[in-house]
């Protein structure tokens, strides 16, 4: 699971679902008039004020290392 390869290779904290319905799909994408099925595959991701830019590039870094290792056929972690 990607969610779970960012947490664990790289300490950045992501969510698969909305964060005002405890996980469930995001209201408001719905509102935007996003497919069910793409809502099901967003990632959440929160910002703060305290970030910097090396926490943008751990982000990225993690987004891209997920999608290679799931491309090479190794879904999970």
């Amino acid at each position: 699971m990607m969610i779970h390869h960012l947490d664990e290779g790289f300490g950045v904290c992501v969510s698969g679902g909305s964060a005002c319905s405890g996980g469930g799909k995001s209201h408001t994408l719905q509102a935007m008039g996003v497919p069910d099925a793409l809502i099901d595959t967003a990632l959440r991701v929160s910002f703060a004020t305290g970030n910097t830019p090396a926490d943008i590039d751990a982000l990225l870094a993690g987004i891209q290392a997920a999608l290679a290792h799931r491309a090479a056929g190794r879904p999970g972690s």
